[in-house]
């Protein structure tokens, strides 16, 4: 009994001692920002992808305590009042939220990175396009690519990087699941092909490390590796399907680029056009090839104390097409020869074959700078890739337009000399300076031709506009790239900027006025009648306004002006918001010879249809009459399913 006893005061002493033990007060709790459940001291964010939200718990207190929330840096990152987080730029910066505990100021730190991944990558040859590659064994080839950021990145920061790497692999088939054993690439791209002949694939991929899976896949290039004997040499006399030359012609004035002599020399600019036997110019044809020409200038300066200077003949180089850069003493002997005036001979020669070349001799003379006198707007043009090669499709112009809402325009490359990747759009300007000139080279200043880009937009997103270029220097700058040759014509060649289009009107603004088109919706014509005619009236004069109704292919009601004459197929090519249809216009006809005004609206922007009647049915000698009877139609030839014939009774 007394063991027992002994037992049970021990057994609740223990137990008491347990409680006790349990109920002691736990340590403090940390203080730390997190997010969901984890706390973090490191974070890392990508431009353009979803905010991320930091918290607090200091003490355990989740919620309720004053403080402020900063960034260190908010051209990386900024910070909401309530810690939401967003990266807009490539970096690292520490977010902390501040707050008082005990008089004294406290801080919580986070540390975030922030990254931009790939939107896509493209890959080009040495040539500076997709096109297949032909090589012998052994041999190597130069690959590039560019990495384009994600749409939702560059809406954010327009000149945001991506931070992904480009990886480059070489596969046996078209669809890169096969590793090839056939060659090596190196991880700048250089691809060597092995002993054996054979067909390979290059693909690169943008990843954020070799690790990681791909951010986006390019393009594929086929690489056909032959033996060398097998490799077909380019035969000297044989031209095939490419362009050849049949005479060039110099300008006979060379602008100076400046002025102003830097380090005591001027230059110039000697333009020259190539044509083909059949008229083409086919200047900046891919098939002439820059190292082909051979020039040399013998200048020929005014006398100097009654002595003539002679200069031997100078080598130049053709530095793109159709365009010669000439170097001038800017003072001999304290004579400024700017102001005395140069001429001289300049000599141009093409490489034909090994036995044939083209060569023109022309005094030309040295002129003050020119300015860029006209800039016709040639259209918008999309480059395309198909089985023969690239083309451009012309998706805008002054005559019609099937540039679409919905339609995505490709990141050009960013290179002056870039003009062909697939998908990428190009305003094309036939431009015009001082002396006559065509100008169509790359490098020339969109502000020398006061040339913009705008329009295609809705509130809060970006439109179509021109695209900066990176220049030799690296730097981004307006200015136009390689020329595109369409119809046998060189234009100067302006990148349009990355971008999804929008529907709406798009302005280009040059030297030579303002040309406008507007962007479609994507939509077709479905149905189109006059309401409130049949059996009513429609007064003459002040109120000769039609009711009407208009679908798209969608089904939608369409009153906007734009839009109205666009699925009519009118062109209110300048813009005045006033069309005129005679009496036998296939849109709207009318019996009595009536004509009919589309208007735009001042207010609302809708069109308005209205009613001219033909007077000889209007008035009578000089009494106009109570009422007549015509019989309209609308769409006609169309269709059955659009023409409709409408009775209306005209009143005075």
């Amino acid at each position: 009994m007394r063991n027992k006893l002994f037992l049970m005061i021990i057994s609740i002493f223990v137990a008491i001692s347990a409680f006790q033990t349990t109920a002691l007060p736990v340590a403090a709790a940390t203080k730390y920002l997190y997010v969901g459940k984890s706390p973090v001291s490191k974070l890392t964010l990508y431009v353009g992808e979803k905010n991320t939200r930091l918290r607090y718990n200091i003490n355990g207190k989740k919620s309720g305590i004053s403080g402020k929330w900063k960034s260190s840096d908010k051209d990386v990152v900024r910070v909401s009042s309530k810690g939401s987080c967003k990266a807009v730029g490539n970096g690292s910066a520490t977010v902390s939220f501040t707050y008082k505990e005990g008089g004294k100021s406290r801080t919580l730190k986070c540390v975030v990175s922030t990254k931009t991944k790939a939107g896509s990558i493209s890959l080009y040859n040495e040539s500076g396009s997709g096109d297949a590659v032909e090589l012998t064994v052994s041999a190597s080839h130069s690959f590039t690519s560019e990495i384009t950021p994600p749409e939702k990145a560059l809406e954010i920061n327009e000149d945001i990087e991506s931070t992904f790497l480009s990886f480059y692999g070489v596969y046996s088939d078209e669809a890169c699941t096969t590793i090839s054993a056939l060659g090596t690439i190196s991880g700048d791209g250089v691809f060597t092909a092995g002993t054996a002949s054979g067909i390979v694939y290059v693909r690169a991929e943008a990843k954020e490390s070799g690790s990681s899976a791909s951010g986006a896949v390019s393009n594929v290039i086929k690489v056909s590796i032959k033996k060398e004997d097998t490799v077909k040499k380019p035969d000297s006399t044989e031209t095939g399907n490419m362009v050849k030359p049949s005479r060039i012609e110099i300008s006979g004035i060379a602008p100076l680029t400046t002025i102003a002599a830097i380090n005591g020399l001027y230059t110039a600019e000697a333009f020259f056009k190539v044509y083909d036997s059949k008229g083409n110019d086919i200047t900046a044809s891919s098939d002439l090839k820059l190292n082909n020409y051979t020039v040399t200038w013998q200048p020929k300066y005014p006398p100097v104390n009654g002595q003539n200077l002679t200069f031997d003949p100078q080598k130049q180089n053709v530095s793109e097409a159709g365009k010669i850069n000439l170097l001038l003493l800017g003072t001999v002997s304290g004579i400024n020869i700017y102001a005395a005036g140069i001429t001289g001979e300049l000599k141009i020669s093409y490489k034909i074959s090994d036995t044939e070349e083209l060569t023109v001799v022309r005094s030309i003379n040295i002129g003050m700078p020119s300015m860029i006198m006209s800039a016709e707007v040639k259209g918008i043009y999309k480059c395309n890739v198909t089985m023969g090669g690239i083309v451009y499709e012309p998706v805008l112009n002054k005559d019609f337009v099937t540039l679409k809402q919905g339609d995505v325009i490709a990141d050009f490359g960013g290179s002056h000399y870039l003009n062909s990747v697939y998908g990428s759009y190009y305003l094309l300007i036939k431009a015009t300076d001082t002396y006559g000139n065509t100008v169509s080279s790359l490098g020339t200043a969109a502000d020398r031709l006061r040339l913009s880009v705008t329009g295609s937009t809705t509130a809060g997103n970006p439109g179509i506009e021109l695209a900066t270029v990176r220049n030799s220097s690296g730097q981004q700058v307006y200015e136009s790239v390689k020329p595109i040759v369409i119809d046998g014509v060189s234009y100067l060649t302006y990148p349009l900027k990355a971008v999804t289009v929008r529907q709406g009107e798009i302005n280009i603004l040059s030297v030579s006025g303002m040309f406008k088109q507007s962007v479609t919706d994507g939509t077709t014509l479905k149905m189109f009648f006059l309401t409130g005619s049949a059996g009513g009236d429609i007064k003459v004069g002040k109120d000769n306004l039609m009711g009407y109704m208009l679908y798209n292919s969608k089904y939608e009601s369409v009153r906007d002006y734009n839009t109205v004459i666009r699925l009519l197929g009118l062109t209110d090519l300048s813009n005045s918001g006033n069309i005129v249809l005679g009496s036998d216009s296939k849109v709207i006809s009318s019996e009595k010879g009536a004509t009919f005004i589309i208007k735009r609206n001042a207010s609302t922007g809708e069109a308005e249809i209205f009613y001219a009647p033909y007077p000889n049915f209007t008035m009578i000698g000089n009494v106009m009459q109570n009422y007549f009877n015509d019989n309209i139609t609308v769409l006609k030839g169309y269709g059955a399913d659009y023409e409709k014939v409408i009775p209306v009774v005209v009143t005075r």
